[in-house]
Order: C-alpha cells, then structure tokens, then sequence
C-alpha cells in the first residue's frame, strides 16, 4: 500500500559539532530503497518549541522517559523528512531499528550511528540518543505530518 512516513534526525546527530543528518538520511533511503522522487519533504527545523514535542510525543505522556525525552529535543535543532512509498512504514521502521541502539540488529540507522542504550541513559537521567525518530504507522505518521506542516508553515494557532 502507498503510504507517507515521517523521520527525523535528532538533535545529538544534527548540531554545529556534529552534523550526520545528510549521512543518515542517505543511508536511510539507500536501504528503505527511497528513490528522489518519493522524497517529498527534507528540511532543518531550528529550535524546536516545546509545545510541539509534547503534541508529537502525547501518546508516550506519562511514561517515565517522557520529560526526558521532551528534554533532549525542546529547543534544538532536528532535520525532517517526509517520504512516500509502497509500505514505506514498515521499510524505513525496519531499516533504523530496534529503539534501543545496543539491542538493533547490526547494519541499522540506530546501530551503526549510536553506541548508547536505554539502561545508560536512564541511569544518567536523559533520553537515549537513538539518532532518528520515524513515525510507528501510517495513523501516526499521518497525525506527526499535520503537526510538523502545520509548525512549518507557521499554520499552528497555538
């Protein structure tokens, strides 16, 4: 089934030390078999407000990584993308790997750029740096796309 995801690279890969983003994401498309022209959207995101990470991530609320996580991103710079393809969902989530660096099989997004795992950062109280968020389905990734434009295109009300 045609369908859009969304991706983007997190802070930790895609700041002035240390900028992967354009590593990533080729790798990324080189391994989901992203041709250019299903690239619809790639662009940075400078000093993501806080108030859209806590709509982004709403369903993990209440979870004890949650303010971690809202931590690691709210006011930082992220590069997104948006793809399209035939199971692109499941390509791209098959392709950056498990959401724990330590426990993603070799050859992922998640494995090749981070040596972190979720035990570590727990027990230093931040989020792990897993390098990338990618939408978990096509209602998510649907949900995440009208949230992100909406900030983009400075159509949010909020």
């Amino acid at each position: 089934m045609r369908e859009r995801t969304l991706v983007f690279v997190k802070p930790h890969c895609f700041n002035d030390e240390n900028n992967l983003a354009d590593e990533i994401l080729g790798k990324l498309e080189l391994l989901a078999g992203i041709p250019k022209c299903d690239i619809l959207v790639k662009l940075p995101v400078f000093g993501v407000p806080e108030d859209i990470l806590r709509r982004h991530y709403q369903e993990h609320e209440g979870k004890d990584y949650y303010e971690r996580l809202i931590r690691q991103i709210s006011g930082k710079n992220i590069y997104l993308a948006i793809y399209a393809g035939e199971d692109v969902v499941k390509r791209v989530r098959d392709v950056i790997g498990a959401t724990n660096p330590a426990k993603a099989t070799v050859g992922t997004i998640r494995r090749h750029f981070s040596n972190d795992s979720i035990d570590v950062a727990a027990s230093e109280n931040r989020a792990v740096n897993n390098v990338v968020h990618a939408s978990s389905d096509p209602k998510a990734a649907q949900e995440e796309m009208n949230i992100w434009l909406h900030y983009i295109l400075r159509l949010d009300s909020n």
